[in-house]
């Protein structure tokens, strides 16, 4: 089996920061001599031995990097100051120290030991040549920020791109569930009914055929029946359901850590089932928006019955927007409040959070309906 030098995972980067390595290894040889050169070639070949370690077991990143920060120290106080570029290796290892404490501690020993060489230079006790160094500091004092800054951004876009798969998967799982539920609760039971009188009305049609009759035409009224649930049920696969969506929104904010707050009336009886889809749209756009991109820690809803309108509002206590950018989620709550003659105002504030408030005309089913159920009462216990 072949092994690899460097986890296949890291690619190609870790082999060729090793080239650098044969620029010591050739001053070494060429102008060190006896003893010197022998202790020198021992103390770069444990340098990278350590520097391999660090990617085979990262758990033992901090005290590596800590002692090639001793080795480089050697390296430039009994050999060359131009060995200072060595650190380079530890700048680069620092970044990957996913937890403070360490990295902050790390990165203060590396600029201590750069503060002592620039102390030795003008102190005139060593002849360092600063000025030919000064690249390298300047390196070594950037690598490790930015470095571990694009890491970190990287892993936290990963986690949020596998956390939004996650709710997408969810969201289709409850949905899927859903229509189980009513498939279950409606065709499932009709559709027995149906077979025990069809099975009746056969054994009863030789014997009793007024009877078989009566059974044949309770099968007619059934099948209507049960033609007439499953239009129920596509028309409700059509529109948002406001209470499924408020339970869903409860799920998802609660599988995120996110504290919620809901506040409604108890019931609303008969709201017309287009205004429940477009107050249903606007809270799951929202929720999705909090869970995406607030970084909110607290969420809180609350419904209001007026005399002629349905009014809710969403908050959050995320990051908030200087201006807010109308992506799709925003323009698409917009365009369907204004359908129904609603309103929508979104209020966001740096470092503050966001509102959203919006506005329906509260139009009963018994006024206007729209082929939905009898009662659309959405209050979720």
């Amino acid at each position: 089996m072949k092994r690899s030098v460097f986890p296949k995972r890291y690619g190609k980067a870790p082999l060729f920061w090793m080239f650098y390595l044969i620029l010591p290894v050739l001053s070494i040889l060429l102008y060190e001599p006896g003893m010197k050169r022998v202790i020198g070639l021992i103390l770069l070949a444990l340098f990278l031995v350590l520097y391999v370690n660090n990617y085979w077991q990262p758990q033992h990143l901090f005290r590596n990097a800590l002692f090639m920060l001793v080795l480089t120290s050697v390296f430039i106080l009994f050999y060359h100051a131009n060995y200072f570029y060595l650190s380079l290796y530890v700048s680069n290892i620092l970044s990957f120290l996913d937890r403070k404490k360490p990295f902050v501690f790390g990165y203060g020993v590396h600029m201590l030991m750069i503060s002592v060489i620039i102390s030795l230079d003008f102190s005139g006790y060593s002849d360092i040549h600063f000025p030919a160094l000064a690249p390298g500091i300047l390196m070594a004092l950037v690598i490790p920020v930015i470095s571990r800054y694009e890491r970190l951004e990287g892993k936290t876009k990963k986690q949020l791109r596998e956390a939004n798969e996650t709710i997408e998967q969810l969201i289709k799982q409850q949905e899927r569930e859903r229509i189980g539920r009513d498939l279950h609760d409606t065709v499932g039971q009709t559709l027995s009914m149906i077979t025990l009188k069809t099975d009746v009305a056969r054994k009863m049609i030789e014997m009793e055929p007024k009877q078989a009759k009566q059974e044949m035409n309770d099968i007619y009224d059934i099948s209507r029946s049960l033609l007439k649930q499953m239009r129920e049920i596509i028309s409700d696969l059509k529109y948002l359901s406001l209470a499924e969506e408020i339970r869903l929104a409860q799920s998802l904010l609660e599988s995120v850590d996110i504290r919620h707050e809901f506040e409604q009336p108890e019931s609303i009886k008969y709201l017309n089932q287009l205004y429940q889809s477009v107050l249903a749209y606007i809270l799951k756009e929202s929720v999705t928006n909090i869970i995406r991109h607030s970084s909110a820690s607290h969420c809180s809803m609350r419904i209001e019955e007026k005399n002629d309108s349905i009014e809710m509002m969403i908050q959050d206590n995320g990051e908030g927007q200087k201006h807010v950018i109308k992506g799709n989620g925003l323009i698409g709550m917009q365009e369907r409040i204004h359908l129904v003659n609603g309103e929508i105002t979104i209020n966001s504030v740096e470092g503050r959070g966001t509102r959203i408030a919006a506005k329906v005309p509260k139009v009963l089913t018994n006024q206007f309906d729209t082929g939905g159920a009898e009662d659309d009462s959405y209050s979720v216990s």
